[in-house]
């Protein structure tokens, strides 16, 4: 009973900190809710987090599947029973391409339906995929995916029922195309105050009021090359 109501009492406490917008109560409650995600269990649990409390930018780094190297399966009932067989090339054009764009949804559709003080003004997500490089057979880390959205554009969101392909790219995502090869992409945006090209980042953003579109303005007025100073990996 009492590890009961130490519990409560943290958690109420870590909810008054983050309707606040106290920066590590707001990376506390993302990286709770990260791992409380159900997703598959072949979809990696590993990410980065960052947060700007003065502008409400939060930056998600999220590890993604590697769906090119690695083969994918699919469930198969014969008479024997329940048999795992890979994809063939048809499934494989259809179904692997909306893989990243899926996860990335899911990520930005749960951020904000949980912000439930509306703490987060923008949401960037950065998708990147670790697999042993066929050219070198070295371990290689690669940036796949990146999107930048606000909670007007994801928080109506029917997820059983949109297409991810289709609504990445309404919301201006970047990604590696097809998925028939790693291609790496530039994530939109960083939060290390130490680059200047933050500052420059964040000068666009001080300029949008409640009426902008973030999906129709040029990627060219967010982007800005990563550089990876955000809080340790989270692997769970």
């Amino acid at each position: 009973m009492e590890a009961h109501v130490k519990n409560k009492r943290f958690f109420q406490e870590l909810l008054s900190r983050y309707k606040e917008g106290e920066k590590e109560s707001v990376l506390q409650r993302i990286d709770y809710l990260l791992t409380n995600v159900a997703l598959p269990s072949s979809i990696p649990k590993a990410w980065h987090t960052d947060f700007d409390p003065e502008q409400g930018i939060a930056i998600v780094e999220i590890r993604l599947p590697d769906v090119v190297h690695t083969q994918i399966l699919k469930s198969v009932r014969l008479k024997s029973g329940l048999v795992q067989k890979p994809l063939n090339q048809r499934e494989m054009r259809a179904l692997v391409p909306a893989i990243h764009p899926a996860i990335m949804l899911r990520i930005a559709y749960e951020i904000f339906r949980n912000d439930i003080a509306d703490v987060v003004q923008l949401l960037v997500l950065n998708g990147w995929v670790e697999f042993d490089d066929p050219a070198t057979g070295n371990a290689t880390k690669t940036y796949t995916a990146s999107l930048a959205v606000t909670k007007e554009q994801v928080k109506d969101f029917n997820l059983s029922k949109l297409d991810p392909i289709a609504a990445f790219s309404n919301l201006k995502g970047k990604s590696a195309g097809k998925l028939i090869d790693i291609i790496p992409v530039t994530p939109v945006m960083s939060l290390d105050r130490k680059d200047k090209r933050f500052i420059e980042t964040t000068e666009v953003l001080n300029t949008l009021d409640a009426q902008t579109n973030l999906a129709a303005m040029d990627w060219q007025d967010f982007e800005s090359p990563y550089y990876p100073k955000t809080r340790p990996t989270v692997t769970r």
